[in-house]
């Protein structure tokens, strides 16, 4: 069957329009609003304050943080797509959430502070496209970010006071007023929520009152009770506030206001000054001098001053703390400018300045002050008691040592010599000191050979220098006017006396060995000697750790006679490890080599036997006793010793 051209452009037209018909039944897609996020870590908002804002605090740690609920679903299998806007900018990356979606919502998201720029409001929403071609879009939240305090980053001006205190405040004025009234100026930008922190010094921890400020642009006027006032010191006060914002940025400290605060009467009932030391002498001014003031009525610690005359040098002491008495130090220049050369009296009192205001000297009284003294002098460093420009004193041994002194020097007196001194009289004193005693009794008194000879010769008795016994000693000498208690004191000389020994040590032993009788020893084949003679040097009253010993050797020809085997001598060193005195110490053990220290006595010799002990201070060494022995190598046949095992 044929088909008609005419029946073939209907079914074109037919199928043209079906096609078209379902075509069209695919519509564009339609946005639908869903349930906007919420925010979860803004401040409440207040009348007329800052829109969502988000404290300081939040967004270091945790940027702006919010919540969004599930959106509407169905069972299909699938990934729905969530994507964040910041101020209308897509924020990367895409969230993707598999389906089904019962059980992770709300989602819990935040925007970290680095993403959320600078200062002001901002708006976030999200959009959604599910796995089922479906649209929805949030309606945009809106909120603040703070960043800068509420003058801006700049210097807040000074608070401002009623023009009749000026800048001193009284005890009549707030008798009279209750307080005091304090206006904060304007500032840059002001906020509902905004308060102030009023400190009554700059350098104050805490604020004597806090004000919540309306923010308003107007300035602010509060009042500071009496009673509060007065719990703080009077004296100069550098007033001074912050501003802070509800976000939690503060200011800087404003312009300070300086303010004296004269609250209390004026000081009364003044004590007469007091000098513990009086009347006053050389050993006084190196101690040091002061003058206490015990007390007087009304005083400010941090703004009354007291002022001591001394002689018609003042001292000044700020009063800085509300107990007394008061110490006053009087430095050496000030004492000695009275004279040095003789007796003076000096006048002292003091008085009060309070602020710019001074007080009335209280009535003087009087004080001895005596630093004259031989070989002293106007020495600007100080009272001494060492006057370094005197001459050191120089020791001669009896052997003519400088400054040291030996055995050689047992039982002998020490000379000590140094030169006159500029105001060398007759009468003067002179005492030398050896070690901290006192070498003469009585001191020695100045006398014409002393000035004919040009210099001082002057000797230690041997007693004081066995009194002393061994050491690095220093040895200095003072000078005395005849006139009073003061001494002068030269520079110190040290001396080294190394004259004394220790007189008790303990005898070196054999370990191995026959006694023939008390003291009388017998090393032979028995005791080994080819192994070498073992020694101990055992002394728990002498011997201690550092000291060295040394061990001296001889071995002598035959049973009798001193002639030494020079080849067989022998020193031996040994450092000491440990006290002697220490419980259960066994002492210093050491065996003296075969060869050729035993070796070469032969069948018949004689051992002798000592050491000497140096103490590690370089003082106060000892020689022990000598021991002996007999030393017989030689066995019954006539052979030398077997050597066994």
């Amino acid at each position: 069957m044929r088909t008609s051209k005419k029946h073939l452009e209907a079914e074109r037209q037919r199928t043209q329009y079906l096609t078209s018909r379902n075509t069209s039944a695919i519509r564009a897609p339609v946005e639908v609003e869903i349930d906007p996020l919420r925010p979860s870590n803004l401040m409440p908002d207040i009348p007329n304050g800052q829109k969502g804002l988000l404290s300081k605090a939040e967004l270091n740690a945790n940027g702006f943080q919010f919540e969004i609920d599930q959106w509407y679903t169905n069972e299909l299998p699938g990934q729905d797509t969530l994507t964040l806007y910041f101020q209308n900018v897509a924020l990367e990356p895409v969230i993707k959430i598999n389906r089904p979606l019962a059980g992770q919502f709300p989602l819990k998201l935040n925007i970290p502070k680095n993403r959320l720029g600078g200062d002001g409001l901002k708006k976030v929403h999200y959009h959604v496209v599910t796995f089922t071609q479906q649209y929805g879009t949030a309606t945009p939240v809106e909120f603040t970010v703070d960043l800068y305090d509420p003058n801006a980053l700049g210097t807040p001006d000074a608070a401002e006071l009623p023009p009749e205190i000026g800048h001193v405040l009284t005890g009549e004025y707030l008798d009279t007023h209750g307080g005091v009234e304090i206006t904060i100026p304007p500032y840059a930008d002001p906020w509902p929520g905004d308060r102030c922190e009023f400190f009554w010094s700059y350098f104050d921890g805490q604020p004597i009152q806090v004000e919540d400020l309306p923010g308003d642009g107007q300035p602010y006027t509060f009042t500071i009770d009496a009673a509060k006032i007065r719990s703080q010191p009077d004296g100069e006060r550098l007033l001074t506030y912050k501003l802070w914002d509800r976000a939690g940025n503060d200011s800087k400290p404003a312009t300070v206001y300086p303010l004296k605060v004269i609250s209390e009467p004026e000081p009364a009932n003044l004590q007469p000054p007091r000098v513990p030391l009086a009347p006053i002498d050389l050993k006084d001014a190196q101690i040091g001098v002061t003058v206490e003031i015990d007390h007087y009525d009304n005083a400010i610690p941090g703004l009354d001053t007291i002022v001591v005359n001394f002689n018609g040098k003042p001292l000044f002491k700020p009063l800085d703390r509300p107990s007394f008495p008061v110490s006053i130090d009087v430095p050496w220049e000030v004492l000695k400018s009275g004279g040095v050369t003789g007796p003076y009296q000096a006048p002292v009192s003091y008085k009060i300045v309070r602020g710019t205001d001074e007080y009335f000297y209280t009535p003087p009284i009087t004080v001895e002050v005596d630093l004259s003294t031989a070989g002293g002098g106007d020495d600007p460093s100080g009272p001494g008691p060492i006057n370094d420009d005197l001459d050191p004193p120089l020791v001669i041994s009896s052997t003519g040592k400088d400054n040291e002194l030996g055995q050689e020097d047992i039982n002998e007196d020490a000379k000590v010599t140094f030169a006159l001194y500029d105001d060398v009289q007759l009468g003067h004193q002179v005492q030398v000191y050896w070690g901290g005693v006192e070498a003469l009794s009585p001191a020695h008194t100045i006398n014409q050979d002393d000035l004919d000879r040009g210099h001082f010769e002057l000797t230690v008795p041997w007693s004081v220098i066995d009194t002393v016994k061994n050491g690095e000693h220093e040895v200095y000498y003072t000078l005395n006017n005849g006139l009073n208690d003061n001494e002068t004191e030269s520079p110190r000389t040290l001396v080294k006396v190394n004259i004394f020994e220790i007189g008790d040590l303990a005898d070196p032993q054999f370990t191995r060995f026959i006694e023939l009788a008390p003291g009388q020893y017998l090393i032979n084949c028995t005791n080994q000697p080819y192994n070498g003679v073992p020694i101990r040097i055992l002394d728990r009253a002498n011997i201690e750790a550092e000291d060295t010993i040394t061990i001296e050797w001889r071995l002598l020809q035959g049973f009798s006679g001193d002639t030494e085997i020079g080849a067989a001598s022998g020193t031996f060193l040994i450092t000491v490890k440990q006290d002697h005195a220490n419980a259960g110490h066994p002492g210093e053990l050491f065996t003296v080599p075969y060869s050729p220290y035993v070796e070469l006595g032969g069948f018949e010799s004689r051992i002798r036997l000592y050491y000497r002990l140096e103490k590690s201070d370089g003082f106060n060494g000892g020689t022990s006793d000598i021991i002996e022995a007999y030393l017989l190598q030689q066995e019954l046949d006539g052979g030398g010793c077997r050597i066994s095992s």
